[in-house]
């Protein structure tokens, strides 16, 4: 049971983590300099997800 719980919370500081990242890229590289933040998350949600399917696939 510990394991279980051990390995989500990890699971989900990964994903975390990999959302910060996409976000602060996304910031850095956004063309549009008055992209409020939502829009932005928005935009890294989708590509994590089209990532997601795209390794899903495989």
């Amino acid at each position: 049971m510990l394991k279980w719980v051990a390995t989500t919370l990890l699971n989900r500081l990964v994903f975390l983590t990999v959302l910060l990242f996409a976000v602060n890229a996304l910031t850095r590289t956004s063309c549009g300099a008055g992209d409020d933040p939502v829009s932005q998350i928005g935009k890294a949600v989708s590509s994590i997800r089209q990532l997601a399917d795209t390794l899903g696939r495989r």
